[in-house]
């Protein structure tokens, strides 16, 4: 009795020693993931710690509901997104799955196949609008699943300024931007509604408006930083500051109050 007690004591601890690598198994869905955007002629997804964060809380909470879902505490990636990075103006993306494996790289090829096969996932790896990505792998259930989060950004820009809070009507504020963007600068677009819905923004023809919005333009101060000066004079409240490219913008945005 007491050997077999023994052996049993000692196989928990052999078996704790082997236990999978969750950052091995994150970085190999990285490197396969961009050998399959490489081998579509596009740029492969630089890591960014804020969004491996988030990723990995996410995982970690389907563990804890052994659910898959893209709602993580009642909020969606963009909201998961802005939480983890405040400052940026980003489009999101996002694959979850879980899976077993008997080795970290197993796990990663299993997934990723399984990615690759699924028409909307594969849409997702294969986005020519991802620069960005951040993969989280939670610990293993009971049963030795392993839940998987990652997501991809657009990341277009991230303010270098703090947020700004307290701000007068009638006062403009200026914020400094860093150009994160893997298209051209000149494609960028900045826009930014206000509290007046009625209040209208001239155009540089001195005749056309927009009325409760307006385009603002950046000045930029060398290739990957800018400034854009949002004047707060359209109404107090919420001004909020949205941003994308090619006449397009993301609905996500940033935005801070006017008194």
């Amino acid at each position: 009795m007491k050997k077999m007690l023994f052996v049993g004591l000692l196989f928990s601890a052999v078996f704790g020693v082997f236990a999978l690598d969750t950052t091995l198994i994150e970085q190999e869905i990285l490197r396969l993931v961009n050998k399959q955007r490489v081998d579509n002629s596009l740029i492969p997804l630089q890591q960014d710690e804020q969004l491996q964060n988030c990723a990995r809380e996410h995982s970690a909470d389907m563990l804890a509901n052994t659910k898959l879902s893209h709602v993580s505490k009642g909020k969606l990636p963009a909201e998961r997104v802005r939480i983890a990075s405040p400052k940026l103006f980003f489009g999101v993306f996002e694959n979850i799955a879980y899976c077993k494996g008997e080795n970290e790289t197993e796990i990663a090829e299993t997934l990723v196949n399984a990615w690759m096969n699924s028409e909307g996932h594969k849409k997702n790896i294969l986005a020519t609008d991802t620069n960005f990505t951040g993969i989280g792998v939670s610990a293993p259930s009971a049963d030795n699943i392993y839940y998987v989060t990652q997501l991809m950004t657009d990341s277009v820009a991230t303010l270098a300024s703090d947020i700004p809070a307290n701000v007068t009507a009638g006062s403009d504020v200026t914020l400094k931007c860093n150009f994160l963007g893997s298209f051209d600068k000149n494609n960028l677009v900045v826009f930014a509604t206000f509290p007046d819905s009625e209040a209208k923004f001239m155009l540089e023809d001195g005749k056309s408006y927009y009325a409760g919005c307006g385009v603002i333009t950046p000045k930029w101060l060398d290739d990957k930083t800018f400034e854009i000066t949002i004047p707060c004079k359209y109404g107090t409240g919420e001004y909020k500051l949205y941003m994308g490219k090619n006449q397009q913008y993301y609905p996500d945005y940033v935005t801070f109050s006017v008194k």
